[in-house]
């Protein structure tokens, strides 16, 4: 029969050569096999595989499916879901693929604002508040009500002698033994002070620790 003619592997006669065919044309069946074997292998230089290929058959049907590109069918995800620069918290301890961690900002509490601040910073205590309390007054308002009739007990060098007085809520009033106090009636001053105390007590509340990530293409 003629020498078959073939580029790829799917053109290959498994039938060639036939058991009558001319010893002679076997050279120009080998040389076939090696021309489709280049055609369908032409590795980077286009002269076939310079190394051999290691993967799997497994792995190699992993692919099944993929219509371009493996890389070029990410990429074309990731802009769609992310733009460079985007910045994420993420509760784990470094970056994730494609994204860089931020090492700006350590120790911080996330506010949430609703103006053009985003991604700014501000504060200067720590999220952990220890033994600090901040600058304050405490307002206090009062009033006694007007004292009840009640007594002194007074002892006057003076005249020598010893005794009680007594007075009302107010106005005059006069000592028992006939000295007259001439204002009866008087005030009872109070005064105290207010103290800010920082408590003995750390307040410490559960928290959960994040890393700010940058998308980096």
């Amino acid at each position: 029969m003629a020498i078959e003619v073939a580029t790829f592997i799917s053109e290959l006669d498994e039938a060639a050569p036939l058991s009558g065919d001319r010893l002679q044309e076997g050279d120009n069946h080998l040389r076939l096999i090696k021309h489709v074997l280049k055609s369908v292998f032409p590795g980077v230089g286009g002269n076939g595989f310079a190394e051999a290929i290691t993967v799997t058959e497994d792995e190699i049907n992993f692919l099944s499916g993929v219509t371009s590109s493996v890389q070029a069918q990410l990429t074309a995800l990731l802009p769609a879901k992310f733009t460079v620069g985007t910045r994420v918290v993420f509760a784990q301890a470094t970056a994730p693929t494609h994204w860089a961690k931020i090492t700006t900002w350590s120790n911080r509490m996330l506010r949430v604002v609703n103006d053009s601040s985003g991604g700014g910073s501000g504060g200067i205590h720590s999220p952990i508040l220890m033994n600090i309390v901040p600058s304050h007054t405490h307002a206090d308002s009062f009033s006694i009500a007007a004292v009840a009739d009640h007594t002194h007990t007074y002892l006057d060098y003076s005249m020598a002698v010893t005794g009680t007085g007594d007075h009302g809520s107010g106005g005059q009033g006069g000592f028992r033994n006939g000295v007259t106090d001439p204002d009866g009636g008087h005030n009872h001053t109070l005064s105290g002070s207010v103290g800010v105390n920082s408590g003995a007590d750390n307040w410490e509340p559960l928290y959960l620790n994040t890393i700010v990530c940058e998308f980096t293409g």
